[in-house]
């Protein structure tokens, strides 16, 4: 299966935004997708963006390194079984 990496994913209104390389999110693929190595690396990202963004959820997928995917898929369902870590906005 090879490398597996974590990426972030802020959910809004039921649309999918990807943490970039230059550390915004969106849901278009202007810059390649940020990957963490550590979860809790991931996980630390992920709530420093929970202040700067508005977000219904934010989801962390360890999914493999060489995986191709687009927002479709995630809106579809298709990454839930790659789902590692999950917060939800109170």
């Amino acid at each position: 299966m090879g490398i597996k990496v974590y990426i972030i994913v802020l959910w809004h209104n039921g649309t999918p935004h990807f943490l970039q390389l230059n550390n915004k999110v969106a849901w278009y693929f202007e810059h390649g997708v940020k990957a963490y190595v550590r979860l809790r690396s991931a996980i630390n990202a992920a709530k420093k963006l929970t202040a700067k963004y508005h977000y219904d959820k934010i989801c962390i997928y360890h999914i493999p390194y060489s995986m191709s995917f687009s927002a479709s898929n995630f809106v579809k369902g298709e990454f839930d079984k790659y789902l590692a870590h999950l917060i939800r906005k109170d």
